[in-house]
C-alpha cells in the first residue's frame, strides 16, 4: 500500500492543486478526483491519475477510490450561501465519501473543515462544515480534521478578488471598520502540514487548527496587502449587518456570489486559534503576513 495512490477529492481547487504538487514533491502518486468540466489540465502530469466522478454518487467515489491508500476531502461549497447547496456538498457529500471509502477499503481520511465552526456567529457554510466534521468523526475511519482559517496565495479566488478590488477600486470597503482579528495562512504551509498528516501517527484522531503565527486585524491586513502591491488603497467602513443581508439576497438568487455571507461574519468577529498542536505534530511554521505576502506576490 505504501506506493498505492492517494486521493484528492476537489484536486483542481486552489487548496486541491497545493496538496497534488506538495504530494508530488514527497514522491507520492496522486489520484486528482474532479467534477465534470474541472480544469483538469492544471494537475495533470506524470504521477498524477485522473478520475471523473460525481462527488454525490457512492458508487462512482468508490470506483473513483478503489485501490487507493487515503483520501483528501478538500471539495467543499465555500462560496455559496445556500442552505440547499452547503448541505448537499458539506454534508451529504460527507457521507457518500464515507460509505465509498468503507467499499473500496480505504482506512485513512483526511478531512478539510474550517475555523468557521469554531465561531460563535455561524451561516449555513460553518454550520454544514461542522456536520461534515461530526460525520468523519463518527466514520470508523483513521481520520484527520483540518481547520484551516483564510488561506491565501496566488489562484485562491478570494485572494485575487481582493488584489483587483485594492488595485482598482477607488474606495474598497471594509465591513465592520476592518477592527476584528484574523489569522491568514499561507497554501504551501497549510498544503505542507497536511501531506505530512499522512506520515505522522501522532495525526490520527485529531483536529487542527492551520491560521498564520499571529492575529492581525482586517484594516491592518488590507493596508499591509495594498503596501506590497504598492497602492495608495483607500478603506470606507460599511455596516456588517445590511451588508450580511445583502449578501444572503445574492446569495439566494446567484449560486457563487463574488461575497457571501461566510465572508462578511469573518469581518464581524475575531478569528483567533491555537495552531501549537499542528506545530508539535506536523512541524508547521507558517510565515507571519507580510513574509507570506511577498513570497506569494513573487510567486510561491
Amino acid at each position: 500500500m505504501e506506493n498505492s495512490p492517494i486521493a484528492i477529492t476537489g484536486a483542481t481547487g486552489f487548496l486541491g492543486r497545493r496538496l497534488v504538487r506538495e504530494l508530488l514533491r514527497r514522491g507520492r502518486i496522486v489520484r486528482g478526483l474532479h467534477r465534470a468540466g474541472s480544469p483538469v489540465q492544471a494537475i495533470a502530469g506524470p504521477g498524477v491519475q485522473l478520475r471523473e466522478a460525481r462527488i454525490l454518487d457512492a458508487g462512482q467515489m468508490a470506483w473513483a477510490l478503489s485501490g487507493c491508500r487515503a483520501v483528501i476531502h478538500c471539495a467543499a461549497a465555500t462560496d455559496a450561501t445556500r442552505e440547499d447547496i452547503n448541505r448537499a456538498l458539506n454534508v451529504d457529500a460527507v457521507s457518500v465519501l464515507v460509505r465509498a471509502c468503507r467499499d473500496a477499503g480505504v482506512r485513512r481520511l483526511v478531512f478539510l473543515s474550517t475555523t468557521c465552526v469554531t465561531r460563535p456567529l455561524r451561516d449555513s457554510y460553518s454550520s454544514t462544515k461542522l456536520e461534515g466534521e461530526l460525520i468523519a468523526a463518527a466514520s470508523g475511519l483513521d481520520w484527520t480534521i483540518f481547520r484551516p482559517t483564510m488561506i491565501y496565495g496566488r489562484g485562491s479566488k478570494e485572494f485575487e478578488t481582493f488584489l483587483r478590488a485594492l488595485r482598482w477600486l477607488p474606495v474598497t470597503p471594509l465591513f465592520g471598520g476592518g477592527g476584528k482579528l484574523i489569522q491568514p495562512v499561507a497554501v504551501w504551509e497549510a498544503a505542507r502540514a497536511i501531506a505530512l498528516s499522512l506520515e505522522r501517527p501522532a495525526a490520527l484522531g485529531r483536529k487542527y487548527d492551520l491560521a498564520g503565527p499571529h492575529p492581525i486585524a482586517m484594516k491592518d491586513f488590507a493596508r499591509e496587502t495594498a503596501r506590497a502591491l504598492g497602492v495608495r488603497a483607500r478603506f470606507a467602513p460599511v455596516p456588517v449587518g445590511p451588508a450580511f443581508h445583502l449578501t444572503k439576497v445574492l446569495g439566494s438568487v446567484w449560486e457563487h456570489p463574488p461575497i457571501n455571507t461566510d465572508q462578511v461574519l469573518a469581518f464581524a468577529q475575531d478569528t483567533v486559534v491555537d495552531i501549537e498542536p499542528a506545530r508539535r505534530d506536523l512541524d508547521f511554521d507558517p510565515p507571519a503576513y507580510p513574509e507570506g505576502l511577498r513570497r506569494a506576490l513573487s510567486g510561491e
